[in-house]
Protein backbone atom coordinates (compact mmCIF):
# COMPACT_ATOMS: atom_id res chain seq x y z
CA UNK A 1 0.00 0.00 0.00
CA UNK A 2 3.00 2.48 1.03
CA UNK A 3 4.32 1.31 -2.04
CA UNK A 4 1.92 2.11 -4.30
CA UNK A 5 1.33 5.40 -2.72
CA UNK A 6 4.79 6.57 -2.95
CA UNK A 7 4.63 6.01 -6.92
CA UNK A 8 1.26 7.78 -6.93
CA UNK A 9 2.92 10.65 -4.97
CA UNK A 10 6.26 10.52 -7.36
CA UNK A 11 3.77 10.78 -10.59
CA UNK A 12 1.72 13.59 -9.40
CA UNK A 13 5.03 15.18 -8.33
CA UNK A 14 6.96 14.43 -11.65
CA UNK A 15 3.49 15.93 -13.58
CA UNK A 16 3.50 18.66 -11.52
CA UNK A 17 7.20 19.71 -12.29
CA UNK A 18 6.55 19.30 -16.02
CA UNK A 19 3.43 21.82 -15.73
CA UNK A 20 5.57 24.36 -13.87
CA UNK A 21 8.23 24.14 -16.58
CA UNK A 22 5.37 24.62 -19.20
CA UNK A 23 4.17 27.65 -17.34
CA UNK A 24 7.24 28.96 -17.17
CA UNK A 25 8.55 28.95 -20.84
CA UNK A 26 4.51 30.14 -21.29
CA UNK A 27 5.25 32.66 -19.53
CA UNK A 28 8.75 33.83 -20.93
CA UNK A 29 7.13 33.41 -24.39
CA UNK A 30 4.74 36.33 -23.61
CA UNK A 31 6.88 38.04 -22.21
CA UNK A 32 9.11 37.81 -25.04
CA UNK A 33 6.85 38.92 -27.33
CA UNK A 34 6.02 41.76 -25.51
CA UNK A 35 9.62 42.71 -25.77
CA UNK A 36 9.95 41.94 -29.60
CA UNK A 37 6.24 44.02 -29.65
CA UNK A 38 8.47 47.05 -27.70
CA UNK A 39 11.84 46.17 -30.07
CA UNK A 40 10.21 46.65 -33.57
CA UNK A 41 7.99 49.97 -32.47
CA UNK A 42 10.97 51.86 -31.86
CA UNK A 43 13.33 50.65 -34.07
CA UNK A 44 10.82 50.91 -36.83
CA UNK A 45 10.50 54.84 -35.37
CA UNK A 46 14.38 55.19 -35.39
CA UNK A 47 14.82 54.84 -39.16
CA UNK A 48 15.33 57.45 -41.27
CA UNK A 49 12.32 58.60 -43.37
CA UNK A 50 8.67 58.72 -42.67
CA UNK A 51 5.60 57.17 -44.27
CA UNK A 52 4.36 60.08 -45.85
CA UNK A 53 7.48 61.12 -47.66
CA UNK A 54 7.01 60.07 -51.21
CA UNK A 55 8.15 61.53 -54.30
CA UNK A 56 4.86 63.03 -54.82
CA UNK A 57 4.39 65.88 -52.57
CA UNK A 58 2.07 66.83 -49.98
CA UNK A 59 0.36 69.77 -48.51
CA UNK A 60 1.49 71.01 -45.04
CA UNK A 61 -2.40 70.38 -43.99
CA UNK A 62 -2.67 67.24 -45.57
CA UNK A 63 0.61 65.91 -43.91
CA UNK A 64 -0.50 67.67 -40.48
CA UNK A 65 -3.78 65.97 -40.57
CA UNK A 66 -2.47 62.70 -41.75
CA UNK A 67 -0.22 62.79 -38.82
CA UNK A 68 -3.23 63.19 -36.39
CA UNK A 69 -4.99 60.44 -37.94
CA UNK A 70 -2.29 58.35 -37.13
CA UNK A 71 -1.24 59.71 -33.60
CA UNK A 72 2.15 61.32 -34.91
CA UNK A 73 1.37 64.05 -33.25
CA UNK A 74 2.20 62.99 -30.49
CA UNK A 75 5.42 61.82 -28.20
CA UNK A 76 7.18 58.62 -28.81
CA UNK A 77 6.44 57.26 -25.47
CA UNK A 78 2.65 58.20 -25.43
CA UNK A 79 2.38 56.78 -29.00
CA UNK A 80 3.96 53.39 -27.79
CA UNK A 81 1.80 53.26 -24.87
CA UNK A 82 -1.47 53.72 -27.11
CA UNK A 83 0.03 51.10 -29.26
CA UNK A 84 0.83 48.43 -26.34
CA UNK A 85 -2.25 49.13 -25.31
CA UNK A 86 -4.53 48.17 -28.64
CA UNK A 87 -2.07 45.52 -29.13
CA UNK A 88 -2.45 43.97 -25.77
CA UNK A 89 -6.11 44.48 -25.05
CA UNK A 90 -7.59 44.47 -28.27
CA UNK A 91 -5.33 42.76 -30.43
CA UNK A 92 -5.22 45.63 -32.81
CA UNK A 93 -2.09 46.18 -34.48
CA UNK A 94 -3.14 49.24 -35.98
CA UNK A 95 -3.89 50.71 -39.39
CA UNK A 96 -1.31 50.57 -42.57
CA UNK A 97 -0.21 53.58 -43.90
CA UNK A 98 0.30 52.37 -47.16
CA UNK A 99 -3.17 50.38 -48.07
CA UNK A 100 -4.90 52.50 -47.00
CA UNK A 101 -8.61 51.03 -46.31
CA UNK A 102 -6.93 48.23 -44.58
CA UNK A 103 -6.00 47.56 -41.17
CA UNK A 104 -2.97 45.57 -40.55
CA UNK A 105 -4.84 42.71 -39.08
CA UNK A 106 -7.00 42.87 -42.35
CA UNK A 107 -3.82 42.44 -43.85
CA UNK A 108 -2.29 39.54 -41.51
CA UNK A 109 -5.50 37.39 -42.21
CA UNK A 110 -5.45 37.93 -44.94
CA UNK A 111 -1.64 36.72 -46.12
CA UNK A 112 -0.05 34.87 -43.07
CA UNK A 113 -1.83 31.83 -44.17
CA UNK A 114 -0.23 31.35 -47.44
CA UNK A 115 3.02 31.69 -45.16
CA UNK A 116 1.94 29.66 -42.59
CA UNK A 117 1.14 26.99 -45.32
CA UNK A 118 4.66 27.51 -47.50
CA UNK A 119 6.27 26.87 -44.82
CA UNK A 120 4.43 23.74 -42.97
CA UNK A 121 4.76 21.76 -46.41
CA UNK A 122 8.40 22.96 -46.42
CA UNK A 123 8.84 21.64 -42.68
CA UNK A 124 7.08 18.33 -43.37
CA UNK A 125 8.38 17.24 -46.54
CA UNK A 126 11.79 18.36 -44.75
CA UNK A 127 11.41 16.19 -41.94
CA UNK A 128 9.38 13.14 -44.02
CA UNK A 129 12.44 12.93 -46.22
CA UNK A 130 15.54 13.73 -43.86
CA UNK A 131 14.84 11.44 -40.87
CA UNK A 132 14.26 8.24 -43.33
CA UNK A 133 17.50 8.74 -45.41
CA UNK A 134 19.27 9.80 -42.61
CA UNK A 135 18.89 6.75 -40.50
CA UNK A 136 19.61 4.87 -44.10
CA UNK A 137 22.44 6.50 -44.18
CA UNK A 138 23.74 5.89 -40.91
CA UNK A 139 23.33 2.00 -41.36
CA UNK A 140 26.17 1.87 -44.19
CA UNK A 141 28.09 4.86 -42.97
CA UNK A 142 31.14 5.48 -45.39
CA UNK A 143 29.27 3.48 -47.90
CA UNK A 144 28.75 4.88 -52.00
CA UNK A 145 24.91 6.21 -50.57
CA UNK A 146 26.13 7.45 -47.48
CA UNK A 147 28.49 9.69 -49.61
CA UNK A 148 26.29 10.53 -51.97
CA UNK A 149 23.66 11.47 -49.28
CA UNK A 150 26.07 13.98 -48.06
CA UNK A 151 27.40 15.31 -50.68
CA UNK A 152 24.16 16.59 -51.98
CA UNK A 153 22.87 17.36 -48.33
CA UNK A 154 26.23 19.62 -48.60
CA UNK A 155 25.71 21.20 -51.71
CA UNK A 156 21.99 22.02 -51.04
CA UNK A 157 23.12 23.69 -47.33
CA UNK A 158 26.05 26.05 -49.12
CA UNK A 159 22.93 27.20 -51.93
CA UNK A 160 20.98 30.20 -50.64
CA UNK A 161 17.48 30.01 -51.92
CA UNK A 162 18.24 33.27 -54.17
CA UNK A 163 20.04 31.21 -56.02
CA UNK A 164 18.62 27.87 -55.59
CA UNK A 165 14.80 29.12 -57.06
CA UNK A 166 15.99 30.54 -60.08
CA UNK A 167 17.83 27.80 -61.15
CA UNK A 168 14.56 25.25 -60.01
CA UNK A 169 12.36 27.54 -62.43
CA UNK A 170 15.23 27.61 -65.30
CA UNK A 171 15.63 23.76 -64.90
CA UNK A 172 12.31 22.47 -64.02
CA UNK A 173 9.95 24.97 -65.33
CA UNK A 174 11.36 26.36 -68.03
CA UNK A 175 13.56 23.61 -69.26
CA UNK A 176 11.73 20.68 -68.45
CA UNK A 177 8.34 21.90 -68.30
CA UNK A 178 7.69 19.99 -65.42
CA UNK A 179 6.12 22.15 -62.93
CA UNK A 180 4.60 26.09 -63.23
CA UNK A 181 7.50 28.61 -62.58
CA UNK A 182 5.38 30.68 -59.79
CA UNK A 183 2.29 32.08 -58.49
CA UNK A 184 -0.22 30.43 -56.32
CA UNK A 185 -2.95 28.92 -58.67
CA UNK A 186 -2.71 25.15 -57.58
CA UNK A 187 -1.32 22.17 -56.20
CA UNK A 188 1.01 22.08 -58.83
CA UNK A 189 2.71 25.96 -58.33
CA UNK A 190 3.59 24.41 -54.64
CA UNK A 191 5.67 22.55 -55.91
CA UNK A 192 9.18 24.20 -56.47
CA UNK A 193 8.74 27.16 -53.75
CA UNK A 194 8.47 23.68 -51.45
CA UNK A 195 11.27 22.05 -52.53
CA UNK A 196 13.27 25.46 -52.73
CA UNK A 197 12.29 25.96 -48.98
CA UNK A 198 12.53 22.39 -47.59
CA UNK A 199 16.07 21.05 -49.33
CA UNK A 200 18.46 23.32 -47.00
CA UNK A 201 16.45 22.51 -43.86
CA UNK A 202 16.23 19.13 -44.70
CA UNK A 203 19.56 18.33 -45.58
CA UNK A 204 20.60 20.05 -42.12
CA UNK A 205 18.01 17.65 -40.30
CA UNK A 206 19.25 14.49 -42.37
CA UNK A 207 23.19 15.04 -41.32
CA UNK A 208 21.70 15.83 -37.99
CA UNK A 209 19.39 12.33 -38.15
CA UNK A 210 22.59 10.56 -39.13
CA UNK A 211 25.30 11.74 -36.90
CA UNK A 212 23.21 10.78 -33.90
CA UNK A 213 22.32 6.98 -35.46
CA UNK A 214 26.01 6.68 -36.38
CA UNK A 215 26.88 6.83 -32.74
CA UNK A 216 23.70 5.19 -31.58
CA UNK A 217 24.33 1.99 -34.12
CA UNK A 218 28.04 1.96 -32.90
CA UNK A 219 27.16 2.31 -29.26
CA UNK A 220 28.62 -0.76 -27.00
CA UNK A 221 24.26 -1.17 -25.73
CA UNK A 222 23.54 -1.31 -29.45
CA UNK A 223 26.46 -4.13 -29.92
CA UNK A 224 25.49 -6.30 -26.95
CA UNK A 225 21.52 -5.90 -28.44
CA UNK A 226 22.44 -7.79 -31.22
CA UNK A 227 24.78 -10.06 -29.77
CA UNK A 228 21.45 -10.82 -27.49
CA UNK A 229 19.63 -11.43 -30.81
CA UNK A 230 17.33 -8.24 -30.92
CA UNK A 231 15.93 -7.84 -34.40
CA UNK A 232 17.23 -5.09 -36.50
CA UNK A 233 13.72 -3.58 -36.66
CA UNK A 234 13.37 -3.15 -33.11
CA UNK A 235 16.86 -2.03 -32.50
CA UNK A 236 16.11 0.74 -34.89
CA UNK A 237 12.41 2.31 -33.67
CA UNK A 238 12.71 1.28 -30.38
CA UNK A 239 16.26 3.18 -30.16
CA UNK A 240 17.79 4.50 -33.15
CA UNK A 241 14.86 6.56 -34.04
CA UNK A 242 13.95 7.93 -31.07
CA UNK A 243 17.46 9.06 -29.92
CA UNK A 244 18.10 10.51 -33.57
CA UNK A 245 14.62 12.53 -32.97
CA UNK A 246 16.46 14.38 -30.28
CA UNK A 247 18.81 16.64 -31.81
CA UNK A 248 16.17 16.89 -34.94
CA UNK A 249 13.30 18.15 -32.68
CA UNK A 250 16.17 20.47 -30.79
CA UNK A 251 17.31 22.34 -34.11
CA UNK A 252 13.59 22.79 -35.32
CA UNK A 253 13.60 26.22 -33.60
CA UNK A 254 16.38 27.91 -34.84
CA UNK A 255 15.60 25.82 -38.12
CA UNK A 256 12.26 27.24 -38.35
CA UNK A 257 14.00 30.78 -37.86
CA UNK A 258 15.77 30.11 -41.14
CA UNK A 259 12.28 28.71 -43.02
CA UNK A 260 10.72 32.00 -41.97
CA UNK A 261 13.45 33.79 -43.27
CA UNK A 262 14.06 32.22 -46.20
CA UNK A 263 10.39 32.47 -47.38
CA UNK A 264 10.67 35.84 -48.10
CA UNK A 265 12.58 35.46 -50.40
CA UNK A 266 11.12 32.07 -52.08
CA UNK A 267 7.85 34.11 -51.82
CA UNK A 268 9.19 37.14 -53.81
CA UNK A 269 11.46 34.81 -56.25
CA UNK A 270 7.66 32.66 -56.88
CA UNK A 271 5.65 35.58 -56.78
CA UNK A 272 3.62 34.06 -53.86
CA UNK A 273 0.76 36.17 -52.25
CA UNK A 274 2.68 35.62 -48.74
CA UNK A 275 3.68 37.78 -46.20
CA UNK A 276 6.95 38.48 -47.34
CA UNK A 277 6.37 41.27 -50.16
CA UNK A 278 4.22 42.91 -47.35
CA UNK A 279 7.30 42.83 -45.10
CA UNK A 280 9.70 43.90 -47.67
CA UNK A 281 7.16 47.18 -48.78
CA UNK A 282 6.35 47.96 -45.08
CA UNK A 283 10.30 48.38 -44.57
CA UNK A 284 10.68 50.79 -48.17
CA UNK A 285 7.48 52.91 -47.59
CA UNK A 286 8.37 52.94 -43.51
CA UNK A 287 5.14 51.55 -43.08
CA UNK A 288 5.21 51.18 -39.24
CA UNK A 289 2.57 49.69 -38.04
CA UNK A 290 2.16 46.65 -41.15
CA UNK A 291 6.11 46.33 -40.37
CA UNK A 292 5.59 45.61 -36.46
CA UNK A 293 2.57 43.52 -37.34
CA UNK A 294 4.61 41.36 -39.43
CA UNK A 295 7.80 41.05 -37.66
CA UNK A 296 5.38 40.19 -34.11
CA UNK A 297 4.02 37.35 -36.05
CA UNK A 298 7.05 35.79 -37.40
CA UNK A 299 8.50 35.59 -34.26
CA UNK A 300 5.73 34.91 -31.92
CA UNK A 301 5.82 31.48 -34.33
CA UNK A 302 9.78 31.13 -34.07
CA UNK A 303 8.65 32.15 -29.95
CA UNK A 304 6.03 28.98 -30.09
CA UNK A 305 7.98 26.37 -32.23
CA UNK A 306 10.96 27.21 -29.74
CA UNK A 307 8.62 26.51 -26.43
CA UNK A 308 7.34 23.38 -27.95
CA UNK A 309 10.91 21.64 -28.92
CA UNK A 310 11.98 21.95 -26.01
CA UNK A 311 8.65 20.63 -24.11
CA UNK A 312 9.03 17.85 -27.45
CA UNK A 313 12.83 17.22 -25.98
CA UNK A 314 11.96 16.36 -22.41
CA UNK A 315 9.86 13.52 -23.38
CA UNK A 316 12.33 12.03 -25.96
CA UNK A 317 15.55 12.76 -23.55
CA UNK A 318 15.79 11.02 -20.25
CA UNK A 319 17.90 13.22 -18.90
CA UNK A 320 15.59 16.28 -19.74
CA UNK A 321 13.78 15.56 -16.32
CA UNK A 322 17.24 16.90 -14.41
CA UNK A 323 16.00 20.90 -16.12
CA UNK A 324 11.88 20.47 -14.86
CA UNK A 325 13.55 19.41 -11.23
CA UNK A 326 15.43 22.67 -11.60
CA UNK A 327 12.32 24.75 -12.12
CA UNK A 328 11.18 23.42 -8.93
Amino acid sequence: MNTRSGRYTSATGGRSRVLQFILKRLTGALLLLLLIATLSFFLSRFAPGGPFDKDRKISTQARINLEKKYNLDRPLFTRYLLYMKKLVLQGDFGDSFTYKNLSVNEILAEHAPYSFLLGGLALLTALTLAIPLGIVAAEYPEKGLDRLLRTSALFFISMPGIVLGPLSIILFSFGLGLVPSGLWRGASHLVLPVMTLALPFGSRVFLLTREKAVSVFRSEFALAARARGVSRKRLLFTHVLKNSLIPVTAYIAPGTAALLTGSVVIEQIYVLPGLGKYFVQSAFNRDYFLMSGVIIVYFGLLVIMNMLADIAVHYLDPRAGAVVKAVS
